[in-house]
């Protein structure tokens, strides 16, 4: 039985041969091209960092998930460790960007209404970084001075 002369490689993307010692599935510009497509690329999944910075609302959703389940953080204690509870839907990036980036703004922080509950839709909302810290601050004066926490009503 005659031996056939094996086939040179060929490029996945448009077919032309590729240099046999190379392991190559593309040829060189095919390669670039896969490349460059974020969409290839195995850190994409949300579409929320681009040129190499996150949204803030990623950023946020990041911060809200270290808070929670970072038993390493130093103010985990005040959070998971407090007994509070997070959205199930909020584990992933995709739950939390359907429920709160429609209400969501440039430097936006997140802020719980309540701050005996949890993070959940309901006792969410955005806030400017200067109105959050002020409120922030009102309500560890009257927690010290023995009053009952201020609740945002909006």
């Amino acid at each position: 039985m005659k031996k056939r002369p094996l086939k040179p490689p060929r490029c996945v993307g448009c077919k032309t041969p590729v240099a046999a010692h190379h392991r190559a599935k593309r040829c060189w510009p095919c390669e670039v091209k896969r490349r460059r497509n974020p969409r290839n690329n195995a850190n994409w999944r949300h579409g929320h960092a681009s040129g190499g910075k996150l949204s803030g609302l990623y950023v946020s959703w990041y911060a809200l998930k270290t808070r929670m389940f970072n038993p390493n953080w130093h103010g985990h204690q005040h959070y998971d460790g407090k007994g509070l509870e997070c959205d199930p839907m909020w584990l992933t990036f995709e739950g939390f960007a359907a429920d709160m980036k429609p209400t969501w703004f440039p430097k936006a922080h997140l802020h719980r209404r309540n701050s005996s509950y949890g993070y959940f839709k309901d006792n969410c909302v955005w806030m400017e970084r200067g109105e959050h810290q002020r409120l922030h601050q009102r309500q560890q004066k009257e927690l010290r001075s023995g009053q009952t926490s201020t609740a945002l009503r909006v």
